[in-house]
């Protein structure tokens, strides 16, 4: 005969009072216990759980917890960021809320208005519309494709570039005979012949 352990009414186990300690599993047939918890709400679980203390209460200390951690984690969640300036973000006025987050609508120095959340602006997660990783794309010095360099097939043939959406074309002669405007970045990555070649290879 198997010996059950099992659990008194008015038995208390930290947040959870014990209403019936000797319920049976309807499956597997360990002991159960009926609990109100000081939220007022009533749950039901493993006898053994309760005793070793794994549950606490009904769920709602680890809410709890959560929420606090949630609210260390998040700076001033609350507080109205209407007129501050983050990155190239300018705020204007609030606009509602997403995820229980307070969202805000946003002007960029550019001009550009996008709605954001106060954690994306508060963390740094967010600094511009996209306009300033363009300006600083635009500083940026460019590296030259020395003439004759090769690159697989590819050979380059001009240092002059066009520029295509933001890109470097580079003249080269592929082994094949073609003449193709290859792009500088995908050279420096490892591209070595162009897609038509590749095409006729297979």
């Amino acid at each position: 005969m198997t010996y059950r352990i099992t659990l008194h009414k008015g038995e208390v186990f930290s947040r959870l009072t014990v209403i019936e300690g000797d319920l049976e599993h309807p499956y597997n047939g360990r002991t159960m216990a009926k609990c109100r918890c000081e939220c007022g709400e009533i749950c039901t679980t493993f006898v053994y759980s309760i005793r070793s203390g794994r549950v606490k209460s009904c769920g709602c200390l680890k809410r709890e917890k959560a929420k606090k951690q949630a609210e260390k984690i998040r700076p001033h969640p609350r507080k109205n960021l209407t007129g501050e300036t983050f990155g190239f973000w300018r705020v204007l006025q609030t606009n509602g809320f997403r995820n229980g987050n307070k969202v805000y609508l946003c002007e960029c120095f550019c001009g550009f208005k996008k709605n954001l959340e106060s954690p994306y602006l508060v963390r740094g997660k967010t600094k511009s519309c996209g306009c300033k990783s363009r300006a600083i794309g635009k500083g940026r010095k460019k590296t030259e494709m020395p003439v004759g360099r090769r690159f697989g097939s590819l050979v380059v043939t001009s240092t002059e570039t066009e520029v295509k959406g933001g890109r470097h074309l580079y003249q080269c002669k592929c082994d094949c005979g073609e003449v193709v405007s290859v792009d500088g970045a995908a050279l420096r990555r490892g591209q070595k012949s162009h897609k038509e070649c590749r095409i006729k290879r297979k």
